[in-house]
């Protein structure tokens, strides 16, 4: 142990000030949440599942890599023109909501940038991050006006799992394909050559990923945010674009009320347009994080969180609730 001389012969004298020990034990805490597929232990199977499809396509992880790369900075360097970069300066709450979802994630300290719009969406947020790179996550003002403190910060905890979970590559390649689709890759430069990987059969897979990595993303704000209403709060938002009316009609969530909702759209034909989306429906999503409250592994990460009496359920049980409930199609997505 390396004692501080100037705290001698103090209560604080047996303080370990070594940094090295530091990180290691560190370390140590944050393995034990460490799934043996490398990914933290609260994601979604699906994530996993799906990804290694991904991966099997051939040379599409090292094109999309390749092209990417450049293009990410490029992003971020065109929001840091165009937006305000949170600092302990500036918005120092949006900073210091950054700062402690890294903490409990044991990532780097995000740039948070405020913007206008992303991509034309004025309502968003989203999130850049290619292997060492620093992760960057944009809000854009009115996310900002309409979510209360305790919502933003579980919308910057979800960005901030995507980097937990190594998404960075797959994930921005949807996002393009979702603004610009497919015909568009060819116009941006460095993506013309990834356009023709993008068959129809990798389109449908990468948004079946996609999905399921909403749902990994979602567990993470859980994990980072302040009470589990506000990480409800926040996707019920994102439903309906946030906009202040309390005082005007009671916007509560009604299980009930959404559970037929949800009955009318599973009976629809319809819905298999969402194979053709990379984010699930909101509702789905709220369902998908009422399945997760349950979790035993919400709780290893946050025991301050559990409510007295609660019954847990397995992180296996858990994600096969979560399977039927973000599925679209039967034979497509393992319902």
């Amino acid at each position: 142990m390396v004692k501080n001389a100037t705290l001698a012969n103090t209560p604080l004298e047996d303080i370990n000030c070594n940094f090295a020990e530091y990180v290691k034990q560190k370390k140590m805490a944050l393995s034990t949440h460490m799934s043996g597929n490398g990914l933290p232990d609260y994601a979604f199977s699906m994530d996993f599942e799906y990804r290694k499809k991904l991966d099997a396509v051939p040379g599409l992880f090292k094109n999309l890599r390749r092209c990417l790369m450049p293009t990410i900075q490029k992003e971020y360097n065109k929001y840091l023109m165009s937006g305000v970069k949170a600092t302990p300066a500036q918005f120092s709450e949006i900073y210091q909501m950054g700062c402690d979802c890294a903490k409990i994630l044991g990532i780097g300290v995000p740039n948070i940038v405020v913007v206008p719009s992303i991509g034309g969406d004025e309502f968003n947020a989203c999130s850049y991050c290619v292997d060492d790179q620093e992760p960057l996550i944009l809000v854009t003002g009115l996310m900002v006006q309409r979510m209360t403190p305790g919502e933003l910060k579980a919308i910057i905890g979800h960005e901030c799992g995507h980097t937990h979970n190594n998404h960075g590559i797959y994930q921005t390649a949807a996002s393009y394909i979702a603004m610009y689709g497919v015909a568009g890759l060819i116009n941006i430069t460095g993506l013309s050559q990834i356009a023709g990987l993008m068959t129809a059969g990798v389109q449908v897979l990468m948004n079946m990923w996609s999905r399921a990595a909403e749902v990994s993303a979602d567990r993470a704000a859980m994990i980072c945010c302040d009470s589990l209403e506000d990480a409800y709060n926040a996707n019920k938002k994102l439903a309906y674009g946030g906009a202040n009316i309390s005082g005007t009609v009671d916007i509560n969530l009604n299980i009930d009320e959404l559970k037929k909702q949800l009955e009318v759209i599973e009976n629809s034909p319809y819905r298999f347009n969402e194979l053709y989306d990379n984010h699930p429906i909101a509702v789905r999503r709220v369902f998908a994080d009422l399945e997760f409250s349950k979790c035993e592994t919400l709780y290893s990460w946050r025991p301050d969180l559990k409510q007295p009496g609660i019954k847990l359920q397995s992180r296996e049980t858990t994600d096969n609730a979560c399977k039927k409930i973000v599925g679209v199609a039967k034979s497509k997505e393992g319902r």
